[in-house]
């Protein structure tokens, strides 16, 4: 579809040199430049991966690592009550798993309207999640089984068979050299942006995940 309409397609990986040219560089080490006088950054994000966690994408996963895993559990803890950890909760409570989802918010998925949230909530409760919303882990471990539990305050700990961590993503901005167009990103490396999807400079412009929710 993109041949089809003209759009010239150059694979690798890019960075800024100057306001409105980059560098291109493909796998095989060749560096192409562009120049442009509008630019459109969309570049997207990944899962956040906190270091405290102790991630080893077999039993303690991030959302694209919980994509590859071989694991079969019959129960899973989901940390996180935004979009992702909401989806992947029900999704897999519809396949029979016991889950237990985690989020230090009192409601989740902030961005609805109170009811719809709290009809949401009862339904996932009648499909078998167990909701611990408003509540904070101290931390997370493997126990002596190899299986994840969360840490609560008063010695308190939840157990599964695997921990899916969803909270927060990143934006894919560390080979983009911005630094040397000035541009800054939050600690999230999102970019902020005005209601025309314009950056601090004019021209160019991101959307997409790489500017956070909209």
């Amino acid at each position: 579809q993109l041949q089809r309409n003209h759009i010239d397609i150059l694979p690798g990986t890019a960075a800024f040199l100057d306001p409105h040219t980059l560098s291109v560089t493909r796998s095989d080490g060749q560096i192409n430049q562009v120049r442009a006088s509008a630019i459109i950054l969309a570049t997207g994000s990944r899962p956040r991966r906190p270091s405290e966690i102790p991630f080893d994408d077999l039993i303690i996963c991030d959302s694209d690592s919980f994509l590859r895993t071989t694991m079969n559990p019959t129960s899973i803890i989901v940390i996180g009550g935004g979009v992702i950890g909401t989806e992947y909760a029900s999704m897999l409570a519809a396949f029979g798993i016991n889950v237990t989802l985690i989020d230090r918010r009192t409601q989740m998925l902030r961005f609805l309207d109170l009811e719809i949230a709290q009809a949401l909530e009862a339904q996932m409760q009648q499909n078998g999640v167990t909701m611990r919303l408003g509540q904070e882990y101290l931390d997370i471990s493997v126990d002596h089984t190899a299986r994840p539990t969360v840490h609560f305050q008063h010695g308190e700990t939840v157990t599964a068979d695997m921990l899916l961590y969803t909270m927060g993503r990143v934006g894919n901005i560390e080979a983009l050299n911005l630094g040397a167009i000035g541009l800054t990103t939050d600690q999230q490396g999102q970019l902020s942006v005005n209601a025309h999807y314009q950056t601090d400079l004019p021209h160019i412009y991101a959307t997409g995940d790489v500017i956070g929710f909209p």
